[in-house]
């Protein structure tokens, strides 16, 4: 759904809402990171984030290969 612009954790329109950090898109209702216009994967080892949460400081880890990255980190 991240493709049609609705984010697929809880269905909130996301579509206007700019990218960060990896291109990802952070939902403002649930707060979930979204590829909008792709399917949402890990940048390193393209495994499927879908449903995958923030953790408390915004950052984000793959289930899959444990790479973090935060909305502020260049890597």
């Amino acid at each position: 759904m991240a493709a049609g612009g609705t984010c697929p954790s809880c269905g909130y329109g996301i579509a206007g809402v700019p990218s960060g950090a990896y291109g990802l898109t952070i939902c403002p209702e649930c707060a979930s990171a979204w590829r909008v216009g792709a399917i949402a994967a890990c940048g390193r080892c393209d495994y499927s984030l879908m449903g995958t949460q923030p953790d408390a400081d915004g950052s984000m880890r793959c289930p899959e290969c444990g790479w973090v990255w935060s909305r502020s980190s260049k890597d």
